[in-house]
């Protein structure tokens, strides 16, 4: 299905598997986030998790400051 929105077309089945996609990047980072911060990971688990969480942060920065 075709939308128009401010004279361009997009195709609604791909923005809808998009948003899937965003859904899914917000599980993971809530996974990485409790796995940071949990009592029942050894540090090098936590160091892991958070440096992903932190890589993970600063490509969504990037993708939301984009000017292009």
């Amino acid at each position: 299905m075709q939308i128009e929105i401010d004279g361009q077309s997009f195709d609604l089945n791909y923005m809808l598997f998009s948003k899937s996609k965003l859904i899914r990047v917000a599980n993971i980072a809530k996974e990485l986030e409790r796995d940071a911060v949990s009592m029942f990971k050894t540090r090098e688990e936590r160091d892991r998790a958070l440096t992903s969480l932190c890589k993970l942060n600063r490509k969504v920065e990037e993708i939301l400051h984009d000017e292009s």
